[in-house]
């Protein structure tokens, strides 16, 4: 089966920190708050935090 992405992953500066664009990080913080939204009472408090 082809590869159906052309995504290649940032490489990290010196520091190992990768730099993220304002809308990439606008998109993962939204991907984050659906996927808590959805464990919400299934995860223990520890996980949550």
């Amino acid at each position: 089966m082809a590869k159906a992405s052309k995504y290649t992953s940032k490489t990290p500066h010196e520091n190992g920190v990768i730099h993220w664009s304002e809308e990439e990080n606008k998109i993962c913080s939204e991907l984050v708050a659906r996927q808590l939204a959805c464990i919400d009472g299934k995860a223990c408090d520890e996980y949550m935090e």
